[in-house]
């Protein structure tokens, strides 16, 4: 494990604090550890071969060794649940827009989750929510 702090990163809260692995078994399982024992708020856990990923519906997500970004964000939203209820497909738009403003390509949103181009899938969101007790 390797813990990284982005310097060129102009974000107050996402993605300061960046833990990357070469290898795990799930950003995911990883990152609901850590914000278990309450990890700084918008961390990011990043790994480059991502082996036992969670898909949709707890299906198994595959990576490709160094194809693929694999991450996942810790957020602690100040909100009620149910203001969450359109994040996935939020996070979709505001990469679609990202890319096309960055890039000049034309991604699409196959609801709730995945990133198209040119009929391709090309990446997915999930998001999940975990209610923590303090």
């Amino acid at each position: 494990m390797k813990v990284k702090t982005q310097e060129k990163i102009t974000s107050e809260v996402i993605a300061k604090n960046i833990i990357y692995f070469d290898e795990l078994d799930s950003t995911q399982k990883y990152a609901k550890k850590l914000a278990e024992e309450g990890i700084e708020n918008g961390t990011m856990v990043l790994t480059n071969n991502q082996i036992d990923g969670i898909g949709t519906h707890e299906r198994k997500w595959h990576s490709e060794e160094g194809k693929n970004i694999s991450f996942t964000l810790i957020i602690y939203p100040k909100c009620a649940i149910s203001e969450l209820d359109t994040l996935t497909v939020d996070i979709a738009k505001c990469i679609v827009d990202t890319v096309y403003e960055i890039y000049g390509a034309k991604l699409d949103i196959k609801k709730p989750n995945d990133l198209m181009c040119n009929g391709k899938k090309i990446g997915g969101i999930l998001t999940q929510i975990t209610t923590l007790r303090k």
